[in-house]
């Protein structure tokens, strides 16, 4: 038999990495307007296999399949994504030193052809999803973390229920900025109806509860073959980021490698509820 793996739980819950984004913002981009194509080429050179792209005002978006990065760069920005929210992957560690090494590289492309001189923000950012059965136990799973806590006499004044709890926090430290925010998410059921599809909140129709209402619970709940189960869970954003002046050779790739491992860490021991479950 094997040697149990060890999931640190948090408040009862997994963490499941599912996006994660590194991101400069600068103050002169003006080549864009002249190197976007350019720049696009010297991506493609570097990791070969991105889509067409796609331009939506000034903001260019390129995807790479395989990698499933999402590339977007604007006359004062850049960002690169690998997100899995929309399948039930977490991102795992195997995927982060590629990731980190692309970021590196493709802003290092972005720096040469914009001929920038500084960052007015870098930082890296990961969404971390905690499933649940319903908004209400999203928010009742946040209050368990105790960073987000609801003082006495708001209840007193408003009153002892709460449907829906936010909480976020931008804390200085020696080597960056750190931001936190937790909040319950709910993505839409779907139900298949012939050719097309209907989306709704299951809790909008909870709280309602007029007969149509009922009507779509009543068939989400039994028509398990042609639908989507709606989504809820417990979101948590942990972000580490530089501010203003930061230096166009700043090391890119041992920023991101670092911040992968070490920001739900911060968060295990900052929390109020942590446990070990063996799997």
């Amino acid at each position: 038999m094997g040697k149990a793996v060890g999931i640190h739980l948090i408040a009862g819950k997994e963490p499941l990495r599912k996006a994660v984004t590194f991101y400069v913002e600068f103050e002169r981009g003006s080549l864009y307007f002249d190197r976007s194509g350019r720049l696009l080429r010297r991506w493609e050179k570097v990791f070969p296999g991105w889509a067409a792209p796609t331009v939506v005002g000034t903001q260019v978006t390129a995807v790479h399949i395989e990698r499933e990065w999402v590339g977007e760069f604007r006359p004062n920005g850049m960002s690169l994504t690998l997100n899995t929210e929309m399948s039930a992957e977490a991102i795992n560690e195997v995927a982060m030193p590629l990731f980190a090494a692309g970021c590196a590289a493709l802003i290092g492309e972005l720096v040469d052809e914009f001929e920038l001189d500084r960052f007015s923000q870098l930082g890296y950012r990961e969404t971390y999803q905690f499933p649940t059965d319903s908004l209400e136990e999203s928010s009742q799973w946040i209050r368990r973390l105790g960073i987000a806590p609801i003082p006495p006499p708001v209840f007193a004044a408003f009153g002892n229920g709460y449907f829906a709890l936010t909480s976020a926090l931008v804390l200085f430290a020696d080597d960056c900025r750190y931001r936190i925010e937790v909040k319950g998410m709910e993505g839409n059921a779907v139900i298949s109806l012939g050719p097309a599809e209907l989306a709704f909140r299951a809790s909008n129709a909870k709280r309602l509860n007029t007969d149509q209402d009922k009507q779509l619970l009543s068939k989400l709940k039994k028509d398990r073959q042609r639908q989507l189960n709606p989504r809820t869970f417990g979101q948590v954003d942990l972000e580490a980021f530089l501010w203003d002046g930061v230096a166009i050779d700043y090391e890119v790739a041992d920023f991101v490698n670092r911040h992968s491992t070490e920001l739900l860490d911060k968060f295990r021991r900052c929390v109020s509820d942590t446990e070990i479950h063996n799997v």
